[in-house]
C-alpha cells in the first residue's frame, strides 16, 4: 500500500465494514461524536471471542477514552451545586423523580441522587452527565455551568413568574382582593387612571359594564371590555400593588387574556406599569398560564371562607392525627 493511504488511514479503523476514526473532541458536538466512537469500540470488544487477540482495540479504546477524559478537564473544574440544583429544577419542571430518571437513563438506582448531594466530593461520571444533557436536551456546559432556574428569556422568566404566584397563592403566601368588573363596582382609581370607563362610550352595548383601554396592545382598534374580576394584590413590591385585569373582546364569551400591571400612587396620583399583556407575548406562551392562574384565584371567591386555625384542625382531625 501507498505511503499517503497509511497516513489517511492512521486514526482510522473499520468496525463491520464501516469506516471510524479516533476524535480528539474541540467542542460539545465533537465530544458526542467521540462518545459514539468509544461506544462502537467497546460493542466491538464485547462481541470478540475469547481466543481472538483484543489489543488493538483496548489501546484504541484507551486512545479514545484519554481525549474525552481531555476534553472534560478542559471544561473547568465545576460546581456540583449548580449541577445538583439544575437535576432537580429540570426534574420537577418535567413532574418526574430522580429515581424516574435513573431508570430512564439505565443508571443505578440511587447513583444521581447521592452523587449530587449537597456536600458530597463527587462528580457525576461524563458518560451520565452526557446522557442527562441528552435527555433534557440541554449543553454539558449548560447542564454544569449555568443556573437554569434563572430564565434566560424575558418569556420564560414571566412564566416562572406566574408560576411562583400561583405557588405562593397556594401556600396562602400572597393574599388576592378582588376590585370589580362583574360582581363588584370597581375601584375608583381605575377610572382615575383612565384604563377603565364605565360606559362605553362609542357604542350602546349593554352586555358589558366597563370598557378597557390598555395603552400599547397591538391593535389599538379593538374594543376591549373588562371581562371578569380585577384582582389584586397589595403592596406586593414596595408600595406597587400587582394587579391583573381579564380582559373580553365585543361578542366574545370567557376571558380572552389576562393584562398585569403594577399600580401605585405618587405624589396623590395613580400611576401604573405594564408587567405584560398575556395574548401578546411570542407565540401567545404566556396566554394559557395566565388565564389558568386567574381562573384558579377566581374558584377561591366561590370557596366558603376558613381560617388557617380553623382548617389546620380539620385537616389534622381528616388525617387521623
Amino acid at each position: 500500500m501507498s505511503r499517503q493511504f497509511d497516513e489517511y488511514m492512521e486514526g482510522k479503523f473499520e468496525i463491520y465494514g464501516e469506516l471510524y476514526e479516533i476524535i480528539e473532541p474541540e467542542n460539545f458536538e465533537e465530544l458526542i461524536k467521540a462518545i459514539q466512537v468509544r461506544d462502537e469500540i467497546q460493542n466491538m470488544l464485547s462481541s470478540l471471542m475469547h481466543d481472538e487477540d483484543s489489543s488493538n482495540w483496548v489501546s484504541l479504546l484507551q486512545e479514545q477514552e484519554n481525549f474525552i477524559n481531555a476534553y472534560i478537564e478542559g471544561l473547568g473544574d465545576f460546581d456540583n451545586s449548580i449541577l445538583s440544583s439544575n437535576i432537580s429544577f429540570l426534574a420537577k419542571k418535567h413532574e418526574l423523580r430522580i429515581g424516574d430518571i435513573e431508570k430512564i437513563l439505565g443508571v443505578s438506582a440511587g447513583y444521581i441522587s447521592r452523587t449530587t448531594k449537597e456536600g458530597s466530593g463527587k462528580k457525576l461520571s461524563i458518560d451520565v452527565v452526557w446522557k442527562l444533557a441528552k435527555f433534557f436536551e440541554v449543553g454539558i456546559n449548560t447542564l454544569i455551568n449555568t443556573d437554569l432556574k434563572v430564565p434566560g428569556s424575558n418569556t420564560e422568566l414571566l412564566i416562572q413568574f406566574l408560576i411562583k404566584l400561583r405557588r405562593d397563592t397556594a401556600d396562602d403566601k400572597i393574599e388576592w382582593k378582588f376590585e370589580g368588573g362583574f360582581e363588584y363596582e370597581v375601584q375608583k382609581r381605575y377610572l382615575d387612571m383612565k384604563l377603565v370607563s364605565e360606559q362605553p362610550d362609542d357604542d350602546n352595548n349593554d352586555e358589558y359594564g366597563y370598557r378597557y383601554y390598555p395603552v400599547d396592545h397591538l391593535n389599538p382598534a379593538m374594543k376591549w371590555y373588562v371581562g371578569g374580576e380585577i384582582i389584586c394584590c397589595e403592596k406586593f413590591s414596595g408600595d406597587k400593588d400587582l394587579v391583573m385585569i381579564p380582559l373580553a373582546l365585543e361578542n366574545h364569551e370567557g376571558v380572552y387574556g389576562v393584562d398585569c400591571y403594577f399600580v401605585w400612587k405618587e405624589s396623590k396620583e395613580w400611576k401604573w406599569q405594564k408587567v405584560f399583556y398575556s395574548n401578546e407575548t411570542p407565540m401567545s406562551k404566556l396566554d394559557d398560564v395566565a388565564k389558568a392562574f386567574y381562573e384558579e384565584i377566581m374558584g377561591t371567591e366561590f370557596d366558603d371562607k376558613v381560617t388557617p386555625d380553623v382548617k389546620s384542625i380539620i385537616s389534622d382531625y381528616l388525617k387521623g392525627v
